[in-house]
């Protein structure tokens, strides 16, 4: 590569991802000189997709800033809410920031896992919840045939 930053190394690094080349992914990770959180956020998600879940645990211990918003949604996907409950623990006692992107990412796995108790409980971590919060939660209780409920 020519010109080296944030967005030529993440290119590259999807671009042996997608097709399952984790080992290559891993290697590209380790010559990162500055990792951003789309760089965490991009390999974490490809492990998750790759029902990898150790690796991509292993990864997020070594992420500086454990925003891990691909790490939920594609735990959501999974359906691995035991994943996502890890997060969502290590983000509570590490006194992390619940912003709204967050909150909004933890209730989608939660709802999306039918753990409705659970997104409601990120639902109230929120000042405002706004649109991109209720939409996930209002779906998860509609999929779980619980609109009566909200």
């Amino acid at each position: 590569m020519l010109l080296r930053n944030c967005f030529s190394w993440n290119t590259v690094i999807e671009g042996y991802m997608k097709p399952g080349n984790k080992k290559k992914t891993l290697e590209l990770l380790k010559l990162i000189p500055r990792k951003n959180d789309y760089s965490w956020n991009l390999i974490l998600s490809g492990f998750v997709k790759a029902n990898e879940l150790e690796v991509a645990g292993d990864l997020f211990d070594d992420m500086p800033r454990k925003n891990a918003i691909a790490f939920h949604s594609a735990c959501a996907d999974l359906e691995a809410i035991e994943y996502g409950n890890q997060i969502h623990a290590h983000m509570v006692v590490g006194r992390k920031e619940f912003d709204p992107v967050s909150c909004s990412s933890l209730i989608n796995l939660y709802g999306k896992c039918g753990d409705l108790d659970g997104a409601s409980r990120a639902l109230h971590l929120m000042m405002e919840p706004d649109q991109f919060a209720l939409s996930p939660l209002i779906s998860g209780y509609a999929t779980s045939g619980r609109m009566t409920d909200t």
